[in-house]
């Protein structure tokens, strides 16, 4: 099995194993997280990821493996953060890019 492959498969895992949560603390407890956490190159595969799937738990999980946070500020309403998860994961894509993980092609990244 390949990097990718092996990667892939733990996405799903993850990805399938916490749809239903809505707390981040119920996703980073399966374990799947820990091993993500763990997983060797973890960042561009990350990256890659969150340009077919916006799900929120992948940029948690990007703050986690690299103990930064991209250039986004959610609104605020009524005291609550309120995150635009199409935003948040280009911002993550575009650090990404400017930190050399992902290169913008044509308007794609890859």
């Amino acid at each position: 099995m390949t990097k990718q492959e092996e990667f892939d498969k733990l996405a799903d895992e993850w990805r399938d194993g916490t749809a239903h949560h809505s707390f981040w603390h119920m996703s980073a407890a399966h374990p799947a997280h820990a091993t993500l956490l763990a997983f060797e190159g973890a960042v561009p595969l990350v990256l890659r990821r969150l340009t077919v799937d916006e799900s929120i738990n992948w940029s948690f999980l990007l703050c986690e493996l690299t103990g930064e946070h991209p250039e986004y500020e959610p609104k605020r309403e009524g005291g609550f953060a309120k995150f635009d998860v199409h935003e948040l994961a280009e911002a993550w894509l575009r650090w990404g890019v400017r930190r050399g993980h992902l290169t913008m092609v044509s308007g794609e990244y890859v």
